[in-house]
């Protein structure tokens, strides 16, 4: 996975992958609020309407951290965007 393709508004959202779907509720929701962060509390919040479950916002923060999309607040668990939106 490349950082060039998480941004491509190409993409749509399958249904079929649930941690790119979260991720692009969390990048949505930072590009709608012109903030690089979104508190865990708000994104559970955001991704539990949408049908999905707090193992798999974990997993997805995991995951994009490890390719240095964000950065996760060891106590809070904040979400920060690495590149500007």
């Amino acid at each position: 996975m490349s950082k060039f393709s998480l941004y491509s508004d190409d993409r749509q959202k399958s249904g079929l992958d649930p941690i790119g779907d979260i991720y692009s509720i969390l990048r949505d929701e930072s590009e709608t609020t012109g903030k690089q962060d979104v508190s865990y509390a708000h994104a559970l919040n955001l991704i539990s309407r949408k049908g999905y479950s707090e193992a798999q916002l974990k997993q997805c923060l995991e995951e994009y951290a490890n390719i240095n999309v964000w950065q996760i607040n060891p106590i809070s668990f904040d979400i920060r965007f690495i590149d500007a939106i």
